[in-house]
Protein backbone atom coordinates (compact mmCIF):
# COMPACT_ATOMS: atom_id res chain seq x y z
CA UNK A 1 0.00 0.00 0.00
CA UNK A 2 2.86 2.37 0.84
CA UNK A 3 4.46 1.66 -2.53
CA UNK A 4 1.26 2.56 -4.38
CA UNK A 5 0.85 5.78 -2.40
CA UNK A 6 4.49 6.72 -3.04
CA UNK A 7 4.13 5.94 -6.75
CA UNK A 8 1.00 8.11 -7.00
CA UNK A 9 2.72 10.93 -5.09
CA UNK A 10 5.80 10.70 -7.31
CA UNK A 11 3.66 10.76 -10.45
CA UNK A 12 1.73 13.80 -9.18
CA UNK A 13 4.95 15.66 -8.41
CA UNK A 14 6.31 14.76 -11.85
CA UNK A 15 3.19 16.15 -13.54
CA UNK A 16 3.47 19.37 -11.52
CA UNK A 17 7.13 19.69 -12.51
CA UNK A 18 6.32 19.10 -16.18
CA UNK A 19 3.61 21.77 -16.16
CA UNK A 20 5.92 24.20 -14.39
CA UNK A 21 8.64 23.45 -16.94
CA UNK A 22 6.19 23.98 -19.77
CA UNK A 23 5.43 27.46 -18.62
CA UNK A 24 9.06 28.23 -17.94
CA UNK A 25 10.12 27.34 -21.50
CA UNK A 26 7.63 29.78 -22.98
CA UNK A 27 8.36 32.37 -20.29
CA UNK A 28 12.12 32.10 -20.86
CA UNK A 29 11.64 32.72 -24.55
CA UNK A 30 9.37 35.67 -23.76
CA UNK A 31 12.16 37.09 -21.57
CA UNK A 32 14.56 36.72 -24.51
CA UNK A 33 12.08 38.43 -26.85
CA UNK A 34 11.61 41.32 -24.44
CA UNK A 35 15.28 42.20 -24.89
CA UNK A 36 14.98 42.29 -28.69
CA UNK A 37 14.80 45.81 -30.13
CA UNK A 38 12.21 44.78 -32.74
CA UNK A 39 9.71 43.53 -30.13
CA UNK A 40 7.32 45.97 -28.50
CA UNK A 41 6.36 44.84 -25.00
CA UNK A 42 3.58 46.24 -22.85
CA UNK A 43 2.83 44.86 -19.40
CA UNK A 44 0.72 45.56 -16.35
CA UNK A 45 1.31 44.14 -12.89
CA UNK A 46 -0.87 44.03 -9.81
CA UNK A 47 0.40 43.39 -6.29
CA UNK A 48 -1.47 42.72 -3.08
CA UNK A 49 -1.09 44.70 0.14
CA UNK A 50 2.01 42.58 0.99
CA UNK A 51 3.58 43.64 -2.33
CA UNK A 52 3.31 40.07 -3.61
CA UNK A 53 2.63 39.83 -7.34
CA UNK A 54 -0.94 38.63 -7.95
CA UNK A 55 -1.60 39.39 -11.62
CA UNK A 56 0.53 40.07 -14.71
CA UNK A 57 -0.60 40.86 -18.25
CA UNK A 58 2.03 41.00 -20.99
CA UNK A 59 1.49 41.89 -24.66
CA UNK A 60 4.32 41.48 -27.19
CA UNK A 61 4.07 42.71 -30.79
CA UNK A 62 6.61 41.85 -33.48
CA UNK A 63 6.90 41.12 -37.19
CA UNK A 64 9.82 38.67 -37.19
CA UNK A 65 8.57 35.34 -38.54
CA UNK A 66 11.44 33.44 -36.88
CA UNK A 67 10.21 34.54 -33.45
CA UNK A 68 6.71 33.39 -34.36
CA UNK A 69 7.90 30.00 -35.65
CA UNK A 70 9.89 29.38 -32.46
CA UNK A 71 6.84 30.22 -30.35
CA UNK A 72 4.67 27.86 -32.40
CA UNK A 73 7.24 25.11 -31.75
CA UNK A 74 7.22 25.84 -28.01
CA UNK A 75 3.42 25.91 -27.90
CA UNK A 76 3.12 22.61 -29.79
CA UNK A 77 5.78 20.98 -27.66
CA UNK A 78 3.82 21.86 -24.52
CA UNK A 79 0.30 21.16 -25.76
CA UNK A 80 0.00 17.94 -23.76
CA UNK A 81 0.78 19.89 -20.57
CA UNK A 82 -2.05 22.39 -20.97
CA UNK A 83 -5.38 22.51 -19.21
CA UNK A 84 -6.96 23.79 -22.41
CA UNK A 85 -5.52 24.23 -25.88
CA UNK A 86 -7.18 25.94 -28.83
CA UNK A 87 -5.65 26.29 -32.27
CA UNK A 88 -6.75 27.51 -35.64
CA UNK A 89 -4.66 28.69 -38.60
CA UNK A 90 -4.01 32.16 -37.23
CA UNK A 91 -4.31 31.73 -33.46
CA UNK A 92 -3.22 29.51 -30.55
CA UNK A 93 -4.56 29.84 -26.99
CA UNK A 94 -3.04 27.63 -24.28
CA UNK A 95 -3.77 27.62 -20.58
CA UNK A 96 -1.55 26.16 -17.87
CA UNK A 97 -2.10 25.78 -14.15
CA UNK A 98 0.35 24.97 -11.39
CA UNK A 99 0.82 25.58 -7.67
CA UNK A 100 1.71 29.25 -8.32
CA UNK A 101 -1.27 30.17 -10.46
CA UNK A 102 -2.94 30.07 -13.86
CA UNK A 103 -1.38 31.32 -17.10
CA UNK A 104 -3.10 31.87 -20.43
CA UNK A 105 -0.98 32.39 -23.53
CA UNK A 106 -2.43 33.65 -26.83
CA UNK A 107 -0.38 33.74 -30.02
CA UNK A 108 -1.90 35.43 -33.07
CA UNK A 109 -0.65 36.06 -36.59
CA UNK A 110 -2.14 38.46 -39.11
CA UNK A 111 -0.56 39.63 -42.36
CA UNK A 112 3.03 39.40 -41.11
CA UNK A 113 2.27 40.90 -37.69
CA UNK A 114 2.39 38.73 -34.59
CA UNK A 115 1.08 39.25 -31.08
CA UNK A 116 1.80 37.17 -28.00
CA UNK A 117 -0.34 37.78 -24.92
CA UNK A 118 0.26 36.24 -21.51
CA UNK A 119 -2.13 36.60 -18.59
CA UNK A 120 -1.03 35.17 -15.24
CA UNK A 121 -2.89 35.16 -11.96
CA UNK A 122 -1.53 33.81 -8.69
CA UNK A 123 -3.28 31.45 -6.33
CA UNK A 124 -3.73 32.27 -2.67
CA UNK A 125 -2.32 29.86 -0.06
CA UNK A 126 -5.56 27.80 -0.22
CA UNK A 127 -5.10 27.20 -3.95
CA UNK A 128 -7.80 29.64 -5.05
CA UNK A 129 -7.24 32.53 -7.48
CA UNK A 130 -6.04 35.62 -5.62
CA UNK A 131 -8.79 38.21 -5.14
CA UNK A 132 -8.37 41.75 -6.40
CA UNK A 133 -10.52 44.85 -6.25
CA UNK A 134 -12.10 44.28 -9.65
CA UNK A 135 -13.81 41.02 -8.55
CA UNK A 136 -13.33 39.86 -12.14
CA UNK A 137 -12.03 36.34 -12.57
CA UNK A 138 -13.61 35.71 -15.97
CA UNK A 139 -10.24 36.06 -17.72
CA UNK A 140 -9.22 32.77 -16.08
CA UNK A 141 -11.71 30.91 -18.26
CA UNK A 142 -12.41 33.32 -21.13
CA UNK A 143 -9.90 33.27 -23.95
CA UNK A 144 -8.20 36.45 -25.06
CA UNK A 145 -8.84 37.69 -28.58
CA UNK A 146 -6.13 39.68 -30.34
CA UNK A 147 -7.13 41.51 -33.49
CA UNK A 148 -4.93 43.26 -36.04
CA UNK A 149 -6.44 45.61 -38.54
CA UNK A 150 -4.50 46.55 -41.65
CA UNK A 151 -3.44 49.91 -40.20
CA UNK A 152 -1.18 48.49 -37.49
CA UNK A 153 -3.76 48.70 -34.72
CA UNK A 154 -3.82 45.86 -32.23
CA UNK A 155 -6.72 45.27 -29.86
CA UNK A 156 -6.59 42.69 -27.06
CA UNK A 157 -9.97 41.87 -25.58
CA UNK A 158 -11.23 39.22 -23.20
CA UNK A 159 -14.36 37.55 -24.45
CA UNK A 160 -16.20 38.87 -21.39
CA UNK A 161 -15.30 42.40 -22.60
CA UNK A 162 -13.90 43.32 -19.20
CA UNK A 163 -10.33 43.80 -20.40
CA UNK A 164 -9.31 45.87 -23.39
CA UNK A 165 -5.75 46.84 -24.30
CA UNK A 166 -5.33 48.85 -27.46
CA UNK A 167 -1.95 49.41 -29.07
CA UNK A 168 -1.79 51.90 -31.92
CA UNK A 169 1.87 51.39 -32.85
CA UNK A 170 2.58 50.54 -36.47
CA UNK A 171 4.48 47.32 -37.05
Amino acid sequence: MNMIRNAVLSFTLLLAAITSTAQSRIDNYMNDLERCPDVETTYTERRNHNRRLTKVNTVMNFSNQEYYQRLVQLFERERTNTITATRRNDMMIYRFENHKGTSTYSLVQNAGNYTLVKNWRSKDPDGQPENDDSNDSSWLTDPIIVEHNGSGFVTVTSTSSNTVITNTANH
